[in-house]
Order: C-alpha cells, then structure tokens, then sequence
C-alpha cells in the first residue's frame, strides 16, 4: 500500500493527475499493477528489495517487488524515468530486472542545531525527504539523537522527532539506527 501511495501522491505533485488505488480488476487499457513477490522462477524471487519494472505500449506497467521495499524500490524507478509535465505522463518502454548492490545504502541524519537545516524541519518535511530518499534507494537511516542542546527552531521536542523519524522509517520500509558516541 505504502508503494501504492507514493506512486499517486508523487505523480499528483508533479503533474496534477490523480491516479486511483483499487484492489478490484480493471477494464481499462491502461493501468498500473504493484505485486509484492516475484514469481518463484525468476532469479530474483528471493534477493532482498529486487524489482522487475515492465511497461508496454499500450501504457499498461507492472511493478513486480521481492518484498515491499523491492516494490518501492520498482516505484522510485519508474518516477525517476517518467516524462511528465503539467497533466502529461509519458511512460518509457522498459524491461528492468534489478536488485541493489549493496545490502546497506544509508543516510545520517540528525534533528539537532549543528545540521544547520533539519532542526526547523517539521515531521512533514522529514517524510518528504526520507520518502525521496528510500525511492531512490537508500534503505537505511542513522538518526544522532543525543547530540546538542534544543533548538529555538525545533518545531517538536528531539524526542518526539526521533519517534516520529522511526515512524516514518517504518512505513517506508527503512531501518532506523541509532547513533551514539562511545565516551568514557
């Protein structure tokens, strides 16, 4: 559901066109099918977050994923090789089978004065920026939650964002780590 989502909300941002989230079969010719679990045969039915992304003339696209980060891994790919304008989707014709290289591909993070930005950020904008950090692949965050005093532009207290970034890790399907100085 999570890939689903991204999928609408993000082509919505971008172009204005609502795409609608349906479990039921569709009539339609052009359609866009998310399936978590590629087929047993394949050779990357059992590879963490692999995708297989086909697309047809027709505009039909089947995102295939191992696992739903693979589906969202699918999702961010077929975002990033759309053509699109204002009420305009151009859907390349592709055939990918991928997999990461690597098994950990993270981003530090930390609520916290000396980033000079993410002490204003909102839980908002910390979703919008991990969520665009996990379509294009990064599978884990490391949050610096003990470092610094509070900031004047902390929206929320260091506790209540470390909370809300593991929330948001969670629904992305990205490990959240901790990072803590070893001191003595």
């Amino acid at each position: 559901k999570t890939a689903a989502t991204v999928l609408v909300e993000e082509i919505e941002k971008r172009t204005g066109i609502h795409l609608s989230i349906t479990t039921q079969a569709l009539d339609k010719k052009q359609h866009i099918r998310l399936l978590v679990g590629i087929k047993s045969n394949h050779p990357l039915s059992s590879t963490p977050e692999a995708f297989i992304l086909t697309t047809h003339p027709n505009g039909n696209v089947m995102i295939n994923g191992s696992d739903p980060k693979g589906l969202l891994n699918g999702v961010g790919k077929l975002l990033r090789s759309l053509e699109w304008s204002k009420g305009s989707i151009i859907v390349p014709q592709m055939n990918i089978a991928s997999a990461p290289n690597h098994t950990i591909r993270g981003h530090q993070l930390g609520y916290r004065t000396t980033a000079n930005s993410y002490d204003a950020w909102d839980v908002a904008t910390y979703d919008q920026y991990i969520r665009e950090l996990a379509i294009f692949g990064v599978n884990a965050i490391e949050n610096i939650p003990l470092q610094d005093s509070p900031s004047e532009h902390m929206p929320i207290t260091r506790q209540e964002m470390n909370k809300a970034l593991a929330l948001i890790c969670q629904k992305y399907g990205v490990q959240y780590w901790v990072w803590a100085p070893a001191t003595v």
